[in-house]
């Protein structure tokens, strides 16, 4: 048998066995191959369909400069069909100035409404056309439907305002400058019930807030707003709302933080927290809540608020971001020098975490954990400090200071014990375990060279500590 008899039927096997595996008919792969007749007779008459469309389009494009209303009316109509469909429009004819103008036809409401309907619909449907529809003045009339129209009518407004809005920087000052953000407001304070409203809304608010130079007036405008969907929003809504409060703090002027304080929107982010279920948005509120406790301005604030109880939830959460988990390790370093909030931390049950997190393997995690606890201590009270005399904290104390890398943790932990030293004589709380420590020859050791260093509250600690220790037998 010859080879090219045997490759092909060899070939022929295969394709009779894998019929996947078959080579359908290609034009490309073979140039004097034709297409099917099926396929071109569908090219064609999708070919011609598309032709009659675009002829259609063109006709609704003229009819809408007649001086009959109800022509007009008509027409933009099916414009406004023909655009939903997906037929593009021409480059050659520009409607926006025309519809614009359709607008203040007073006399014929109905007209009007259809004129604002179409320029939303080329807004949201027609790529290109939105520095057009700005110059042409529309997002005015985009205001006046958010308004005054039905909430079908009011959600093509908001989208069209939401494609613009994604645009460049210029687009946006435009949308500003023309006043957008109180017809927003209007939707919020609406009776309606259409959600989706609420939802573009904040997409646009978002949007509008990542411009660099936002008048302070617009700004200030914003907060009742995300203060109302936080209230009000579903979950997706609260996650815009969030996301645009992250970009108000991270300005960094505190004004509009204290006008956050003063509208409630801190307490309603706590209570975000203590009963959020989607995890994107307890992240956020976990972000803005860190943010705001970092500021320590509003101490009363957080100990009301439930904030704490609300990192406590946050962190029994499985598989928690450590960035999340420095978070609240950073809050809690920074507000438990009030002794109230060191007292509540304790009471909602966040010691053991943070007993946890000093051996955590992130150093950032380690020291605002550590740097927690040691204001935990200098504010404890008997019930505080027996938790500080446990077997496995005073074991995880002795091994950062004997074994840490890391020499800021091991200061830390000399410190800590030193407290711990001081709350226990002051308290009259007294374990075995504290003087086992301080009996033993390492410990000892390390303390003695620790007197020496450059650090006076380092040599003062290790000092008390070597002082403590001579009086075990007391």
């Amino acid at each position: 048998m010859s080879p090219h008899v045997y490759r092909r039927r060899r070939n022929n096997c295969r394709r009779a066995a894998y019929p996947w595996a078959r080579r359908e008919p290609n034009a490309l792969r073979n140039p004097e191959r034709p297409l099917p007749a099926s396929n071109v007779a569908q090219s064609a008459r999708e070919r011609a369909e598309h032709r009659r469309m675009s002829e259609k389009l063109i006709t609704h494009l003229c009819g809408i400069h007649s001086n009959q209303p109800d022509l007009i009316q008509y027409h933009v109509i099916e414009l406004r069909r023909s655009l939903k469909s997906g037929i593009p429009l021409p480059r050659f004819l520009n409607p926006v100035r025309r519809l614009v103008g359709l607008t203040g036809l007073t006399n014929y409401p109905q007209l009007q409404l259809e004129a604002a309907r179409l320029l939303a619909a080329i807004a949201i449907h027609s790529d290109g056309w939105a520095g057009l529809v700005l110059e042409a003045g529309a997002c005015r009339i985009f205001g006046l439907l958010l308004l005054n129209a039905s909430e079908q009518t009011q959600l093509d407004a908001a989208c069209a305002v939401k494609k613009l809005s994604e645009g460049d920087v210029a687009f946006r000052d435009r949308l500003i400058e023309q006043g957008v953000v109180p017809f927003l407001a209007h939707i919020v304070y609406g009776k309606g019930t259409l959600r989706n409203l609420w939802e573009e809304a904040t997409h646009c608010l978002r949007n509008l807030l990542r411009h660099p130079d936002l008048p302070a007036p617009e700004m200030k405008g914003c907060l009742p707003i995300l203060r109302d969907l936080l209230v009000k929003g579903d979950q997706w809504v609260k996650v815009n709302v969030c996301e645009v409060l992250v970009m108000i703090i991270a300005r960094g002027e505190d004004p509009y933080l204290g006008d956050m304080v003063n509208l409630g929107c801190i307490s309603e982010l706590a209570h975000i927290l203590n009963n959020a279920v989607n995890k994107s948005l307890l992240y956020l509120a976990m972000d803005i809540l860190g943010l705001v406790v970092g500021r320590d301005k509003w101490p009363e604030l957080v100990y009301t608020s439930g904030v704490l109880k609300g990192f406590r939830r946050a962190l029994s959460f499985p598989e928690l971001p450590i960035s999340k988990i420095g978070v609240v390790t950073n809050s809690l370093a920074l507000v438990t020098h009030h002794k109230e909030l060191a007292q509540e931390a304790v009471s909602v049950g966040l010691f053991p975490y943070l007993a946890r997190y000093i051996k955590y393997n992130k150093q950032d995690v380690q020291m605002s954990s550590f740097h927690a606890l040691y204001n935990i201590i200098r504010n404890a009270d008997k019930r505080t400090t027996r938790l500080f005399l446990e077997d496995e904290m005073m074991n995880m104390l002795v091994d950062l200071l004997l074994n840490s890398y890391a020499f800021e943790l091991r200061e830390y932990a000399l410190l800590t014990l030193e407290r711990v030293v001081d709350a226990s004589k002051r308290l009259k709380v007294h374990s075995s375990n504290l003087w086992e420590v301080l009996g033993d020859m390492e410990v000892l050791n390390y303390l003695e060279q620790m007197q020496w260093t450059d650090d006076d509250e380092i040599n003062d600690a290790a000092k008390a500590l070597m002082e403590a220790s001579l009086h075990i037998d007391d």
